[in-house]
């Protein structure tokens, strides 16, 4: 290598601007490159000129159990401690204005807690809690990089090396790659013409996928049993099938609700622990009874995902209310959206303290030996066939739809129309467990069913954020100045005209899942289910 860089003398680039042409290789060893740039020279076809180099090398930091990688984020520490958040597909090595990474301000060390100061510590420290921190690996980029000239074309030529190696290995594993920068595509493509001539040139994957592969770092799998369903299940296997399906969505976006950075998962996870309640509840009967400690516990976790929620839900109403009214409210607006970020980022606190407290660790557990358990023979239920049972089990739901929405009209009360909205999840919920069977055959009333939960949700949204700004005004009167109270009366103001909007449409929305809809269902219901089950009750 030495002898190699002193013949050519490749010189640093002093800017490489206007070098917007670049192709990329793949090549078996630096010394292959090296070699080929020397035969070249010695063909008179490229100028001498210096080679520098550079080194640099990371570890690579999580948890035992992989509680950053599942975030798809890299905890990359280099040399004195200090370290990088970094998505998992960040290239290498990152660059200085990457916006996707963030740097503690103080080091990060293996064997210990993630306790850096600044963004970085906050935030692993959310994914991680108390657990200590292990190397998953070690990698060292060698870069060496220099211009070169062929004729009068000049040509920036980038030699990598990278190295990765797990903990216990020697050596680890080798990628290389070539890259060629110059002012045009036909000086480029000519270049690395003439050095795969004595040198293998491949097209190179990105760097941050291969220094992933070569380091073993990927997201944990979750693997809770097959979801499949065969021909003609039973009422346990639909009920199995069902959870897991809602049992890894409710695992999976577990990361990025410790993360805090996608507004919508604490959504998500909140919707994905109601499905598991509603299935918990709807196949009670083809479950052990362990299930219904689950259902229990979710119910508990569901309340404090609930708190973090609706604060973002009021911060969007928020900004939204924001847009639709003058600039001359802005410091008002200000002043109220100080108060909720407090506030949320106090239910985010406690949320985080859910997610480490001993409660939550058994939750999920319990919830993953279940499902990976799978149906017993026990209780005797889950051996029933699911199409000759789903007749009974929605029946049961819609007629509860019924009895609650019939004597209701716009002019009902709030608590009463929200009751009418919970009548619908769960009517809905078992009909989207029981649509495998059917075919599309159930979509009609899941449509309607869906439609009349909307608005009912439209509508309790309206009527939440009364008593959240009423409450805020109670709360925290002598924070806010008059202008941010005076607001908060027109906004109530506006919410309750939405209300009373939305109201006028209940009676069209109701007559969705009415007699027609009815009709269609009990006719799917029925089609499908064995003769024996079809002289079922009819629905109300």
């Amino acid at each position: 290598m030495a002898e190699t860089a002193q013949r050519l003398r490749l010189v640093p680039s002093e800017g490489d601007g206007d070098l917007r042409a670049r192709a990329t290789f793949a090549v078996p060893a630096i010394d292959d490159v090296e070699r080929a740039l020397g035969v070249l020279e010695s063909a008179g076809r490229v100028a001498p000129r210096h080679l520098s180099s550079d080194e640099r090398e990371e570890r690579w930091l999580d948890t035992a159990d992989r509680r950053i990688a599942a975030a798809v984020r890299l905890l990359r520490v280099e040399s004195g401690g200090i370290a990088r958040l970094s998505p998992l597909g960040t290239p290498h090595p990152v660059p200085a204005d990457d916006e996707g990474s963030v740097q503690a301000s103080s080091p990060v060390a293996p064997g210990e807690p993630a306790r850096a100061e600044g963004e970085v510590g906050t935030r692993v420290a959310a994914l991680a809690g108390q657990r200590l921190l292990e190397t998953v690996a070690t990698v060292r980029l060698q870069r060496r990089r220099g211009v070169v000239r062929d004729g009068d074309r000049r040509l920036l030529v980038e030699l990598d090396e990278l190295r990765a190696a797990q903990p216990g290995e020697t050596d680890g594993r080798v990628a290389a790659r070539l890259t060629i920068r110059g002012t045009d595509d036909a000086s480029v493509a000519s270049f690395a013409a003439a050095l795969s001539e004595t040198c293998a040139l491949t097209p190179a994957p990105p760097f941050a996928a291969t220094a992933r592969d070569l380091a073993g770092v990927e997201p944990p799998g979750i693997d809770l049993g097959p979801t499949e369903l065969p021909p003609r299940p039973s009422l346990a296997e639909l009920a199995f099938a069902t959870l897991r399906s809602d049992g890894r969505d409710f695992l999976a976006v577990e990361p990025a609700v410790r993360l805090g950075d996608d507004p919508e998962a604490v959504h998500d996870m909140r919707v994905a622990a109601r499905r598991l309640r509603a299935a918990l509840g709807l196949f009670e009967e083809a479950l052990p009874a362990r299930a219904r400690a689950l259902r229990r516990e979710l119910r508990r976790f569901g309340a404090a995902l609930g708190g973090v929620r609706d604060l973002e839900v009021q911060l969007t109403q928020l900004a939204a209310w924001r847009r639709d009214n003058p600039r001359s409210a802005a410091a008002a607006f200000d002043a109220i959206e100080g108060v909720l970020r407090v506030k949320h980022a106090a239910a985010r606190r406690k949320l985080l303290r859910v997610l480490e407290a001993k409660r939550y660790g058994h939750l999920v557990v319990h919830l993953t030996s279940l499902l990976t358990d799978g149906p017993k023979r026990r209780p005797a239920a889950g051996r029933r066939a699911a199409v000759a049972e789903a007749p009974r089990l929605i029946r049961k739901r819609y007629r509860r739809l019924r009895r609650v929405g019939d004597p209701l009209s716009r002019r009902s009360a709030p608590a009463e129309l929200h009751e009418l909205r919970i009548a619908c999840k769960r009517l809905r919920y078992a009909l989207d467990f029981y649509q495998p069977l059917y075919d599309g055959a159930v979509a009609a009333m899941i449509d309607g069913v869906s439609g009349l939960q909307n608005l009912l949700g439209h509508h309790q949204d309206m009527w939440v954020a009364i008593g959240h700004l009423e409450a805020l005004a109670q709360s925290s009167r002598r924070k806010l100045p008059p202008q941010a109270l005076f607001l908060m009366g027109a906004i109530s103001a506006q919410c309750e005209r939405r209300a009373s909007s939305l109201r006028r449409s209940f009676s069209r929305k109701y007559r969705k899942v009415g007699a027609r809809r009815k009709r269609a269902l009990k006719a799917a219901l029925d089609d499908a289910a064995p003769k024996r089950a079809t002289k079922s009750r009819p629905l109300p």
